[in-house]
């Protein structure tokens, strides 16, 4: 049954592609749409699990969503995304159980801990 399968494959695999371009093709601003809904959907799935609905920045509890940003607690960012590779991001999260040693925070207080080691919200000044 598998050879079966695979022959007939093979025979149809480049009609198959042919039909699956023209499909993306004619339908380009269609799918875009869709990847760009399904892309928003997972990002705001993941900004509640780990900032509360609706989600918030938790240093100053910034609340705009175009702002807000994932932060890895322990700053091992850049080692993360190179273990996860290049994809979605979002999706990482979702399919692996929304695992523990983030944060969701807004994109000032993110670059702030980034660039000075902690937020100056985190600072008090006497």
């Amino acid at each position: 049954m598998n050879a079966r399968r695979k022959a007939r494959y093979e025979a149809t695999r480049q009609e198959s592609n042919d039909r699956q371009r023209e499909y993306n093709v004619a339908n380009r601003e269609k799918i875009r749409a869709s990847v760009l809904r399904r892309y928003h959907e997972v990002r705001n799935a993941v900004l509640i699990a780990y900032g509360g609905d609706p989600p918030s920045c938790a240093c100053c509890g910034e609340k705009i969503h175009a702002f807000l940003t994932l932060d890895h607690v322990n700053g091992d960012g850049a080692e993360h995304r190179r273990e996860i590779g290049n994809g979605n991001y979002w999706l990482w999260f979702q399919r692996n159980g929304y695992p523990p040693g983030f944060q969701v925070l807004c994109a000032n207080c993110n670059t702030a801990k980034h660039k000075l080691g902690t937020c100056p919200h985190q600072t008090t000044h006497g």
